[in-house]
């Protein structure tokens, strides 16, 4: 039995990762407080995992605008510092990253691609890739949709993301195959607009084009298209 912890349970991926039902994989949560492996002194739980998936992360763009400073130390220095304990104790760990780190001009990005992230959200995940990669770590970038309270979503905005419950399916399968690895991993499902995930949630959901409400409420653009080319080797080291 493959034991994968995961970290940030409370949140909408951990939660969907911990019902995830996969023959000979049982996923348990790991650190109920993730702010806690900041403690010198913190003990990591008995019984370690296999690998651990970390999801725990300030993922409010806006929240992250006006407080930069806690977000660098929640998406870059903790997750740094987790990866450290883990790889001292023989445990490889899964960063759960963003499509966020690319500015979303031109869609069908590749894990080769170059990132150009905009605001201080995409920039403090790019920045724990990058340390996480050279720890020899692996990174999986993804998005996803969980529940759909506006009236109206976007007809002209794209995505390979989908609601969170495959994505958490796809993120534990490419977790397993790839967790000898290093590297970049790009996972999601075909591009599509966030109209399209959204009217599954909420079907009578409105529609609306980025030129309607071209700025999130901190300023910054929203990203026209952040899809993935999903048809070709997903693993860049």
């Amino acid at each position: 039995m493959m034991n994968i912890g995961v970290t940030g349970i409370s949140g909408k991926l951990g939660k969907a990762l911990a019902k995830v039902e996969i023959e000979g994989v049982q996923v348990t949560p790991f650190l109920s407080n993730f702010l806690d492996c900041a403690k010198e002194d913190f003990p990591f739980p008995p019984n370690l995992p296999d690998m651990v998936i970390h999801t725990a992360a300030l993922a409010d763009v806006c929240k992250a605008e006006e407080n930069p400073e806690f977000a660098l130390y929640c998406n870059t220095q903790l997750p740094i510092q987790l990866a450290e304990k883990l790889i001292k104790n023989n445990v490889k760990m899964i960063f759960i990253s963003t499509d966020h780190v690319f500015d979303g001009r031109k869609g069908y990005y590749k894990p080769i691609d170059t990132p150009n992230p905009k605001g201080v959200y995409a920039t403090s995940k790019l920045a724990a890739e990058l340390a996480l990669i050279a720890m020899g770590q692996l990174v999986i970038r993804t998005s996803f949709i969980s529940c759909f309270p506006l009236e109206k979503a976007f007809t002209d905005k794209y995505f390979s993301g989908d609601t969170v419950d495959i994505i958490a399916k796809l993120v534990t399968e490419n977790a397993i195959r790839y967790s000898r690895e290093k590297g970049i991993v790009h996972v999601g499902t075909g591009r599509k607009s966030i109209h399209d995930v959204a009217k599954r949630i909420r079907p009578n959901v409105g529609k609306m084009k980025l030129e309607d409400n071209p700025v999130n409420r901190v300023g910054l653009p929203y990203l026209k298209d952040t899809s993935f080319c999903l048809k070709e080797t997903t693993l860049f080291c």
